[in-house]
């Protein structure tokens, strides 16, 4: 649930946030954790990088430690939406999480694998190894 529930109108572009990246990763630990790892950057400047710890007994934590977020190549051209807007989409992105409960440091090197399906807002969804 968010504000934007309430009223059932679209919001005026100029007051929309200007989010140019956004990365939410969902990793599955065990039968019974995830991990929950969220990156978000406003003009080129991450605004957001995040981890939490979930279980399906409904506990969630934040992790406390250093966590970073890398996109370590992207794809050769530009994808055009249907707003005319060009986006890079990464090839391959690292997650690092250190100086924290040595449970749960960790870092995950990945490699897209997937096709993208158009996601959330002007975004792509897709999976990666």
């Amino acid at each position: 649930m968010s504000p934007f529930n309430l009223v059932n109108k679209i919001i005026p572009y100029a007051q929309k946030l200007p989010w140019d990246f956004f990365s939410y990763q969902v990793v599955d630990l065990d039968a019974d954790t995830q991990i929950v790892m969220a990156h978000c950057g406003i003009m080129h400047y991450p605004v957001l990088t995040a981890a939490d710890i979930r279980t399906t007994a409904g506990l969630s934590r934040g992790i406390q430690g250093q966590v970073r977020f890398q996109v370590l190549s992207v794809e050769d051209e530009p994808v055009v939406d249907a707003d005319g807007i060009y986006m890079l989409r990464p090839r391959m992105f690292r997650w690092t999480i250190e100086d924290c409960d040595p449970q749960y440091c960790l870092q995950i090197d990945a490699t897209v694998d997937t096709p993208w399906l158009s996601g959330l807002g002007r975004g792509y969804v897709g999976g990666y190894q």
